[in-house]
């Protein structure tokens, strides 16, 4: 029994001593979206909640053939502007912010998301 106890304690302690891979986390950057109403975009956000607009978001990048780490949404109070350009695109305050890899944040600000 002790024999058996011995050789199990040296097979688990020659197992954990294997080298252990290591996997680097991927450079990424981090650009931010604003939902607006009523402009005719595709990326409006319509008759959904604040959380399926961000899902569609995801999906819209995803779709445009960008790799989608992360994606939040936030919400940040947006003042009124006193001559609004267009009356019909208010931005509601709600915003995603979703993650790519570095190589692919070129085409996510040609899909119109800006800088945090």
């Amino acid at each position: 029994m002790r024999y058996l106890t011995i050789v199990s304690l040296l097979a688990l302690l020659a197992w954990s001593c294997e080298p252990q891979q290591e996997i680097g986390l991927l450079d990424s950057s981090t650009l931010k979206f604003y939902a607006i109403t009523a402009c005719g975009m595709e990326t409006d956000l319509g008759a959904e909640t604040p959380a399926e607009w961000a899902d569609r978001m995801a999906d819209f990048a995803t779709n445009a053939g960008l790799t989608v780490l992360a994606y939040e949404l936030q919400y940040e109070a947006q003042p009124i502007p006193e001559y609004p350009i267009c009356g019909n695109c208010n931005r509601t305050g709600d915003v995603v912010h979703l993650t790519v890899p570095d190589e692919q944040e070129s085409a996510l600000r040609e899909l119109g998301f800006v800088d945090l």
